[in-house]
This record gives C-alpha cells, sequence and structure tokens, in this order.
C-alpha cells in the first residue's frame, strides 16, 4: 500500500514520516488571496524539499494556472512528483509541455467528489487523463481538500473498478480512526493523509498518529 501524506511545514515533519517509512510526503505553496499555515512560500519550499530523503519522494501541488509559471516553479524547486490540482486548470496540452521539459517527473492528477458527482461524468473525465499516458497516479479527494471531510467511499469503490488497473489513490478525511475501513470498502492502490495526523490545533504533523496511522494500514 503506497502511502503519501500531505502538509509538510517543517524539517521535524519530514524527520517524522521518514521515520515511519511513509513513501510519498506533499508540499503546498501558499496562493494569492489565500494564507494557511501549511502553505509555503517559495524559498521554504526549495529549503524542505532539498531536504527530503533520497528514499522518498516530495511532492508539489500546484494551484496554478499559468504554465509557464508552473514550468519555472517546477525548474526551481525540483520536486520527484507534481500534483494538478483543480484550481490548476492546467489541461491535458499543458501536461504534454511539462512531460516534454520535465521526462522524468511523475504527475498526480486529482480529481473531487461531492454530493452533486455524476459518476458516469467523471469516470471518463478520469479516463481521459489515462488515456493521455501522460499521468502516473489517479487521487480522488473530498471536494474541498484539506478539510479533513470524507466523500462516499462507495462512489470511491465503484471509480477504483471502473479504472482497474490504473493506480487510484484514496484521500479526504482519512485518519488512524477510519483508515482500516477505508481501505476495506474502497481498495485503493494509495491513500494519502492530511489533517488527519496533524497535531491538536496546528498544521504541524504528529510523529504519533502517523505511526499509527501506518500500522493500522499494515494491520
Amino acid at each position: 500500500m503506497l502511502v503519501k501524506v500531505c502538509g509538510m511545514t517543517s524539517k521535524k515533519d519530514i524527520d517524522g514520516c521518514a521515520n515511519n517509512k511513509i513513501d510519498i510526503i506533499g508540499f503546498l505553496l501558499e496562493m494569492p488571496k489565500i494564507k494557511r499555515e501549511d502553505m509555503l512560500n517559495l524559498e521554504l519550499a526549495k529549503e524542505l524539499i532539498s531536504y527530503v530523503p533520497e528514499r522518498m519522494n516530495s511532492c508539489l501541488l500546484i494551484h496554478y494556472k499559468d504554465i509557464e509559471k508552473v514550468i519555472s516553479i517546477i525548474e526551481y524547486l525540483n520536486p520527484d512528483i507534481l500534483q494538478i490540482q483543480k484550481q490548476s486548470r492546467l489541461s491535458i496540452d499543458d501536461i504534454k509541455k511539462i512531460r516534454i521539459v520535465f521526462p522524468n517527473i511523475k504527475i498526480i492528477k486529482t480529481f473531487y467528489l461531492d454530493e452533486s458527482t455524476e459518476l458516469l461524468v467523471l469516470v471518463n473525465e478520469i479516463k481521459e487523463y489515462i488515456d493521455s499516458d501522460l499521468i502516473e497516479f489517479v487521487l480522488l479527494d473530498s471536494e474541498t481538500g484539506g478539510s479533513g471531510k470524507i466523500h462516499n467511499w462507495e462512489i470511491s469503490s465503484r471509480i477504483v473498478k471502473e479504472i482497474f488497473p490504473f493506480p487510484l489513490i484514496l484521500a479526504g478525511g482519512l485518519s488512524p480512526e477510519n483508515i482500516q475501513d477505508a481501505i476495506s470498502k474502497v481498495k485503493p492502490f494509495g491513500v494519502d493523509v492530511m489533517s488527519g495526523v496533524n497535531m491538536n490545533n496546528s498544521k504541524s504533523k504528529d510523529s504519533d498518529k502517523i505511526s499509527l496511522f501506518v500500522a493500522n494500514i499494515v494491520n
């Protein structure tokens, strides 16, 4: 089971993930008009991504819409993986440009579920990206990523079956308390946790919660 922890804000966060043998750790860049403790400026993102041990993969979450800006950010930060969020609105043609400039980067495309989601429409959209041969993973999240809210796992499970064997990473409200239930119901290729392993009233990661999260996956 691939395990991703998102929202690194310090070297201590990274150490906690490394000690628990996390596969992928995610970094959020600050966005115009949105300020959150887990969103990093370019300089801090550069410092932290450079600190990631070689056996782990750094993942940069992108919200920007300008492809040239995205390319310049990737060039500066040099992440192992790029996660394309809904807000970026990068097209398949834009992803092709990224692939040309950075042929070795892996790409995660995020899709979202809410109460109004039409399953067939979403599956067709996901398959369009899969058929492009430009992405390595699909990530399925709740509509408001990082909110700690889960989505309908029954629908998630159907999407896993529809796109099998393409790897799907499940996100959205996961925690040490519900991860076993989520895996049992959805059967994803991997899981992604963010706020579920934060310290109380903080965006910093709780190493003990990460340990419990991983232990509950294994058991």
